[in-house]
C-alpha cells in the first residue's frame, strides 16, 4: 500500500506517491527498507535545492498567468552598483515606484524577484510580476535596459524557477549577500498547501501507469521515478497540466442564475 498526495496550484497539481505505513488486517505495521543513512551536506544541499525549486513553482503556477510579464531589468556597464548594499538599496527604490505606479493604477501589485550577478560583475534584477503596459515600465529604470515577455498560457511555470534558481546559484557563488535569499516575493501570494494524502490499496506505482483524466496533460520533464535517497522509499513524482480551453465538470454542473428551479 502507498499514499498519494496533491498539491492544486493554478492550472496544476503536482502528484507524490510514497510508501508509508502498511495497513494489514487492521493492523498497522513498518513497511521494511533499507537502513537510512543520514545525507551528506552536499546531497543536504540539493535536497534543500529541490524543496525550494519546487516551492517557487507553485507559488509561480498559483499566482500568476499568461496576462503576467516576466521582467529582466539589466544594468548598463557604467551603472552597475558592484557593493551589495547599494544594489538592495536600488531594489527597494524599484519596488517602491513600481507600488506607487500600481497603486494609481487601481491594480494590485505581485512579484517575485531574484537577482544576478555573473563572474564578470553584470547584474540584473529577473522579476515576474503583475502585467501591466510595458511602456510604463522603462521611465521607472534609468540603470540601463528592460526587457519584457508575457508569461506563456500554460499556467505551468517551473522551468521559470528553474532559471531563477540557476540565476541564485550564481549569484550565491559570486556575491550571497545582494539578496540573501533564494527569491523574494511580495506579500499576501497564495502559497498552496497539500491535499490530505490518500492511501492506495495496490502496492506498487510505476511512472508508465500515469492516469492522465480529460481535459489535463502529462507535464513529462517532471516525472521522477526511483528510491528515495532521504528514506530508502520507492517514490513517484510529476505534475498535470489543465489545457488551455478546457472547463472543469464542476463548473458545467453549475446552474445558471436565470435557470428555474425545477
Amino acid at each position: 500500500m502507498y499514499k498519494e498526495q496533491v498539491i492544486r496550484a493554478g492550472r496544476t497539481e503536482e502528484h507524490s506517491f510514497y510508501h508509508s505505513i502498511r495497513y494489514k488486517n487492521g493492523d498497522k505495521g513498518v513497511e521494511k527498507r533499507a537502513k537510512r543513512i543520514k545525507p551528506t551536506s552536499e546531497r543536504q544541499a540539493l535536497i534543500n535545492r529541490k524543496r525550494v525549486e519546487r516551492t517557487l513553482t507553485r507559488l509561480l503556477n498559483a499566482n500568476f498567468g499568461k496576462d503576467d510579464l516576466y521582467v529582466t531589468w539589466t544594468f548598463a556597464k557604467e551603472n552597475r552598483p558592484g557593493d551589495p548594499e547599494r544594489f538592495k538599496e536600488i531594489v527597494q527604490s524599484l519596488l517602491k515606484a513600481l507600488r506607487k505606479l500600481f497603486k494609481k493604477l487601481g491594480l494590485r501589485f505581485r512579484y517575485i524577484w531574484v537577482g544576478e550577478r555573473g563572474e564578470r560583475g553584470a547584474e540584473h534584477i529577473h522579476m515576474v510580476m503583475t502585467g501591466i503596459d510595458i511602456r510604463m515600465l522603462k521611465p521607472l529604470w534609468p540603470y540601463g535596459f528592460v526587457d519584457c515577455t508575457s508569461l506563456d498560457p500554460s499556467g505551468s511555470y517551473h522551468r521559470l524557477a528553474n532559471y531563477f534558481m540557476k540565476y541564485s546559484d550564481k549569484t550565491m557563488k559570486t556575491e550571497g549577500r545582494l539578496q540573501g535569499k533564494r527569491y523574494n516575493p511580495s506579500h499576501g501570494l497564495i502559497h498552496p498547501e497539500p491535499d490530505k494524502p490518500k492511501i492506495r490499496m495496490r502496492k506498487t506505482f510505476s511512472p508508465d501507469n500515469i492516469k492522465v483524466p480529460a481535459g489535463w496533460y502529462l507535464e513529462r520533464d517532471t516525472v521522477e521515478y526511483g528510491i528515495s535517497k532521504e528514506t530508502n522509499y520507492e517514490y513517484l513524482y510529476y505534475t498535470l497540466v489543465m489545457l488551455p480551453d478546457y472547463i472543469p465538470q464542476k463548473a458545467k454542473k453549475q446552474k445558471s442564475p436565470n435557470r428555474r428551479p425545477s
